[in-house]
């Protein structure tokens, strides 16, 4: 036999927050002589060197420079050495040092800057705080709409959650960022002409929730 729905009152209520990235990763093609070999050889031609050195120079170390693919054009006695293209990714660089790579790898010989990536981690804080809000904001709601009505609520029926993560879409590379540029975790910048291409540190994307509150109310006061 089928239960009858309770009695019920239906609240929405959208929230958001602002957030940072926490850190950004770029990808690039790097194009140049290579010894064909381990990555280790990979490593030692000429310009992931000088990527090598930058990064030193911004005391980040070597291990955020990822190989990702390698294709090799092998002249004349190519035992000996090849023209490769290299696919690689800095990862995780911190944001008050990413503008001065961005702007050195933009002009660097043999390197073409595909994509960044920004990063925001899980946002657990920012997370709960939404979620704290959202549902105090919901109750509210429900107690006005129970006390226009005359009814009283018993409890929390059903809770469900939607959220907006910081948008990723791809974005103008000359463009100046302060437009709108938010999608997803990661937002992501197709990068064919990154000259002059500045990274605002102060850069925020949405992080949002909407949640749709179910609550069982009784039976209404006027009733005999």
């Amino acid at each position: 036999m089928t239960q009858p729905m309770p009695d019920r009152i239906d609240v929405i209520v959208d929230v958001e927050t602002r957030v940072r990235p926490e850190s950004i990763s770029l990808h690039a093609r790097v194009s140049g002589s290579a010894s064909i070999g381990t990555e280790a050889a990979l490593r030692k031609g000429r310009e992931i060197v000088a990527i090598i050195d930058l990064l030193a120079r911004h005391g980040i170390a070597e291990s955020a420079l990822v190989i990702h693919s390698v294709s090799f054009e092998a002249a004349e006695g190519w035992l000996s050495g090849s023209s490769a293209q290299m696919g690689i990714e800095l990862r995780k660089l911190p944001l008050e040092k990413a503008p001065d790579i961005i702007a050195a790898l933009s002009t660097a010989k043999g390197v073409a800057l595909v994509r960044l990536h920004r990063e925001y981690g899980d946002m657990r804080a920012q997370r709960d705080e939404l979620l704290e809000r959202g549902v105090a904001q919901c109750l509210q709601q429900a107690r006005v709409i129970a006390s226009a009505a005359g009814v009283p609520l018993l409890g929390i029926y059903t809770l469900q959650q939607q959220w907006v993560e910081p948008e990723e879409r791809n974005l103008p590379v000359s463009a100046s960022l302060p437009r709108g540029m938010e999608r997803g975790r990661i937002a992501t910048v197709d990068a064919q002409d990154v000259k002059g291409f500045q990274v605002l540190q102060q850069y925020e994307a949405k992080l949002g929730v909407q949640l749709r509150m179910t609550l069982r109310v009784g039976a209404f006061a006027g009733n005999g």
